[in-house]
């Protein structure tokens, strides 16, 4: 029996050196269910709790410390406080924590997660602070680069205005989140620098690190949304929303990467928004190129000018008149075939130039006192007669 237990611990190390939770609980288990007195004697329940609260198992892990209690498992403030952080309990996290010994690192870095979620960002950053000023067991760059996230978000909701450093600015992590911070304080230019030099260091490390094409795309792609905003505030509309799209074919699995494209994104798959905004886009080229070009002109139309139109002759003056009022108007002649064609024409009282002078009212001739004879009756012509037929 105690060389199965030997190997058991010996299955249990290497399960922890390659981070395999899965496996550490099934150990544990076993060990935990021989019932022997040499079990008793190792931090066994300790690696089962580790393995509940890292694969997740957030409700079994607080039902395992309060049946065993700090008296076999030592101080659990932190472990509690990070639980009820994963589950977003944050007032029984912050209840939690005010038993929490103050030198407690493992409690603070749940402090400053939790000040930093709630925007608490001043006490954050304290006790952000407080960890770069006072560890040194290798976790210092995680540390530094979350003081520098919480940096960032100060700057941008007002709260303190600090300028950017780069000291101790080394890692990926780090010049991401310096980034955030320049982008904060409008220092777009600094901030893609930072962001560009980001993405090479995280895909040179996690290359030589192993990771696959789609692992490193997956962790550039929250630097490549930062990139995107800061072309979209720039004014380069089109170069933005083409990198929002290359982001949005890589699949990332960060739901943050997930949320900030659905918000940056969305508002440009409407036509009218986009063309817009590719408007506004210039209009904000040309202001900020005022400065060095000048006022920018439109430009000017062709002249179109007439046929056989010549610039030394004087324009006639009458061209704007009707043709038949100008002074050199002829009228054609007309035919004499059609000399009287508007006799008789036209409505009632109407008038031609032949029948102007008449006089219309001259007196007839008077009464004469003979009556005049009545007319005689006409004559019957003579009648007209049908043929006849021949008879057959």
């Amino acid at each position: 029996m105690a060389e199965t237990i030997r190997q058991y611990c010996v299955a249990l190390n290497e399960a922890e050196k390659d981070e395999d939770y899965d496996k550490i609980l099934e150990i544990s288990d076993k060990l935990l269910e021989s019932g022997l007195e040499q079990v008793k004697s190792l931090p066994i329940l300790q690696c089962k709790l580790t393995a509940l609260v890292q694969l997740g198992q957030h409700d079994d892990a607080l039902k395992f410390i309060e049946q065993h209690g700090e008296g076999e498992l030592g101080d659990t403030v932190a472990t509690r406080a990070y639980i009820y952080y994963a589950q977003y309990k944050n007032d029984e996290a912050l209840k939690v924590l005010e038993d929490a010994d103050p030198e407690d690192f493992t409690a603070l870095e749940v402090k400053g997660q939790l000040f930093y979620r709630l925007g608490r960002y001043e006490e954050a950053y304290e006790v952000y602070r407080k960890l770069c000023r006072e560890g040194g067991d290798g976790f210092d760059e995680l540390r530094r680069a979350n003081m520098l996230a919480v940096l960032g978000q100060m700057q941008q909701s007002g709260q303190k205005k600090t300028e950017p450093s780069t000291s101790g600015v080394d890692t990926y992590e780090q010049l991401y989140n310096h980034a955030c911070h320049l982008i904060a304080c409008e220092k777009y230019d600094d901030a893609r620098k930072a962001l560009d030099k980001a993405i090479d260091l995280c895909r040179e490390f996690l290359t030589e690190d192993g990771a696959s094409e789609d692992e490193i795309d997956d962790e550039i792609a929250v630097f490549l949304v930062q990139k995107a905003f800061i072309l979209h505030a720039t004014g380069n509309v089109a170069e933005a929303i083409n990198l929002y799209k290359k982001v949005q074919e890589m699949k990332s699995t960060d739901t943050n990467v997930k949320k900030v494209l659905a918000a940056n994104l969305t508002p440009f798959k409407n036509k009218y928004l986009l063309r817009r905004a590719l408007k506004k886009e210039g209009v904000d080229r040309i202001e900020h190129q005022e400065i060095v070009t000048g006022k920018l002109r439109k430009r000017k139309r062709k002249v179109i000018l007439p046929k056989n139109y010549d610039p030394n002759v004087t324009p006639d003056p009458e061209r704007w008149i009707p043709k038949s009022e100008r002074s050199t108007f002829k009228s054609k002649k007309v035919h004499k075939k059609f000399k009287d064609r508007d006799v008789g024409r036209g409505t009632q009282g109407a008038s031609n130039a032949n029948t102007a002078n008449i006089d219309y009212t001259t007196a007839g001739p008077k009464d004469s006192p003979k009556p005049s004879p009545s007319p005689a009756a006409a004559k019957p012509g003579p009648r007209q007669q049908k043929g006849k037929k021949k008879k057959r």
